[in-house]
């Protein structure tokens, strides 16, 4: 079963949804690790205005979905996160770039 345009725009709104007003903050990264198996870069936006997430858990899933989909706009952006309070989001920043 493939899906229709309509029902592509439907699954990337609510991952985007999730991924910025979901309470709670496993599912947010849920969200941005199922926005990295997706490989699309046109998810880099929407990836980059939550690394501002308080919770280093999205932040760390936002980071690697960022690598995983190639994203190179987010470069100054991951060498800013290597820099960040918790260390496996700085781990997880060197590996993106490593990726990128």
């Amino acid at each position: 079963m493939s899906l229709t345009p309509t029902d592509r725009q439907t699954i990337w709104d609510t991952f985007c949804r999730t991924l910025t007003n979901d309470p709670n903050p496993s599912v947010r990264a849920k969200a941005a690790t199922a926005i990295g198996k997706l490989h699309d870069p046109k998810f880099t936006p929407n990836l980059l205005t939550a690394l501002t997430d308080q919770s280093p858990i999205v932040r760390q899933a936002i980071i690697q979905s960022l690598g995983q989909i190639g994203a190179t706009a987010a470069i100054l952006e991951l060498i800013t996160a290597l820099k960040d309070p918790n260390p496996e989001v700085g781990t997880a920043a060197a590996i993106s770039l490593g990726q990128l």
